[in-house]
């Protein structure tokens, strides 16, 4: 996979994401660490991801969405369209999700 330029855009980016990841585990009124091990995820890596130090995995990411009922561009892109059916059928595989 191409290593992403880490630039002022995407240091931005991963910001975003954090934040609207702490503020569904807020608003869920959980921890960082209830809230990654919900998602099956180390602790450590749920806080760089909220603190946008890295990206989240998108897998995790369709996860959390599915469990929580929020919506994966939201989430990961910021937008509320949904997400392409293609896109979709290729995440839900590989969580053997239905």
């Amino acid at each position: 996979m191409p290593r992403v330029k880490d630039d002022a855009a995407t240091r931005n980016y991963k910001i975003d994401i954090g934040e609207r990841l702490r503020a569904l585990r807020e608003h869920l009124g959980m921890t960082q660490a209830v809230f990654a091990a919900q998602i099956a995820v180390n602790q450590e890596i749920y806080h760089k991801w909220e603190y946008g130090k890295i990206f989240p995995n998108p897998v995790k990411m369709l996860a959390l969405c599915l469990r929580y009922n929020v919506d994966f561009n939201y989430l990961y892109l910021g937008t509320f369209r949904g997400l392409p059916s293609d896109l979709e059928a290729a995440l839900r595989v590989q969580l053997g999700a239905k």
